[in-house]
């Protein structure tokens, strides 16, 4: 077994030839498996020009333990090799897809490889979607798109690999992050937003573990991820496919329910722009206040009726020392009316005004976004109007206590759909069905009552 894992370990250009021959040199004819792959650990990656890296990682080292103890090494291969790259690590899983570190040995480089969990037709034309959307981003707080490939059925769509943690770790690690940290944070994320605006693109599940802090020259910089529920609101710069909001079945409901603005609950065509400032806002509480939303509930109603109808609460009650210039900068984000909460070229001006005493060295005015003379066209507009109809619904006694919320659902997509949800929906809407509805209703009560008079 320890030759064919050697010779297995060669084919997926995890060690060259000399490398293993000097392992195999090394090792006692009764050596064990833990002890080969510690003598493999404890050499360095040849492939990675210079960086100090192991040849084996924990996640590879885990796999080949497990096919070995079920006697199925050959599958070792697909294990830790997608075509040009190979599986360092795996970074996380959503509710689509698995993203992995893995290097890449045509450009010689990390990247970040994002691999559908569930194949389907469907799936795949969301994932398309979801690369076609990121391609056209360009922008140093937004993750870069390299390329989508297919390997032996598998569709995966490669992006840089940034060093770093995201928001919502880095609050689980540290706690109530400071407030000049946490604005300097918000300032980067504003401008991304400003730029895909522009492009009509609205990210629709801004969350903190959907932004990347990258460690980088100057600083600490954050930088936007995971587009795959984005929705583009440009026909012309897109294909048809593409436009279609394909994530959006029936009535289910698109979002994180911590962090989805009052008009999102509504479906996925009163969705905004200043929807994804409302999200930012929910991030920011959770940045300055350690870890906690600023809503907490146990059901998906009772989500929905705070979002909608439950004042946020302030900041300040509970971080005295976060300025109140911020706290109400928080509460105009968080603002039922999307009108109210401000565009991202507003809100980067007074986030800058906030912060010009501590860091002189921020410009008076954002940099304008490069974008091309049809983008500029059809950029969206800064005022955002309100909802036509707003949402009224029974307001619900909030969860006792102040525990941290316990997650209603795994993923960020829940159906809703279903004759109870239907009854729901149909008595707090104040739409033209309704009315429509009891028109009915009344015409044929008229008709009864005239039928009755003139059969006596």
């Amino acid at each position: 077994m320890i030759d064919s894992l050697g010779q297995l370990l060669i084919d997926i250009q995890l060690l060259r030839e000399e490398q293993w021959k000097e392992v195999h040199r090394q090792l006692a004819p009764d050596a064990d498996l833990p002890t080969v792959l510690d003598r493999v650990q404890a050499l360095p990656a040849w492939w990675a020009a210079g960086a100090s890296m192991p040849a084996l990682t924990v996640y590879q080292r885990k796999w080949i333990k497990r096919l070995c103890e079920k006697d199925r090494l050959p599958r070792l291969e697909k294990a830790l090799r997608r075509g040009d790259y190979l599986i360092l690590e795996e970074l996380g899983e959503g509710g689509m897809g698995i993203v992995y570190k893995a290097w890449d040995f045509q450009e010689k480089q990390l990247v970040a490889i994002k691999q559908i969990k569930r194949v389907s037709l469907d799936a795949y034309r969301r994932f398309r979607r979801e690369a076609r959307i990121q391609k056209r981003l360009s922008h140093p707080f937004v993750v870069r798109f390299l390329k989508l490939a297919r390997v032996r059925g598998d569709t995966l769509l490669v992006q840089e690999y940034i060093t770093g943690r995201t928001i919502d770790e880095e609050v689980k690690a540290r706690g109530p992050i400071p407030w000049q940290e946490a604005a300097r944070w918000t300032l980067d994320i504003l401008d991304a937003l400003e730029y895909a605006h522009r492009l009509k693109i609205i990210h629709r599940d801004l969350k903190p573990s959907n932004i990347m802090l990258d460690q980088h020259p100057s600083g600490v910089r954050a930088k936007l991820l995971d587009l795959g529920l984005a929705k583009c609101l440009d026909p012309t710069s897109m294909s048809q496919t593409t436009t279609k909001d394909a994530v959006t079945v029936g009535d289910a409901l698109l979002g994180t329910f911590e962090y989805m603005a009052p008009e999102q609950w509504r479906g996925a065509e009163a969705i905004v722009p200043a929807s994804d400032i409302y999200s930012l806002g929910c991030t920011l509480f959770f940045i300055l206040s350690g870890g906690r939303p600023p809503f907490t509930a146990d059901s998906l109603v009772a989500y929905c009726n705070a979002h909608t109808n439950t004042p946020p609460p302030r900041l300040t009650a509970a971080q005295p020392a976060i300025p109140d210039a911020l706290d109400a900068l928080v509460q105009q984000m968080l603002s039922k009316e999307p009108a109210q909460r401000g565009t991202p070229t507003r809100l980067i001006k007074q986030f800058r005004r906030l912060l010009r005493p501590f860091d002189p060295s921020l410009p008076p005015v954002g940099p304008k976004s490069s974008l091309p003379r049809s983008s500029r066209r059809n950029a969206l507009p800064t005022h955002t109007p309100a909802p036509k109809r707003p949402l009224s619904l029974p307001r619900l006694e909030s969860p006792p206590g102040d525990e941290r919320f316990m997650p209603f659902a795994s993923g960020s997509e829940v159906n809703v759909s279903g004759f109870r949800t239907f009854l729901r929906a149909f008595f707090v809407s104040r739409g033209l069905f309704r009315r429509v509805f009891f028109l009915f209703l009344f015409v044929l009560a008229v008709l009864g009552i005239l039928w009755i008079c003139f059969h006596n």
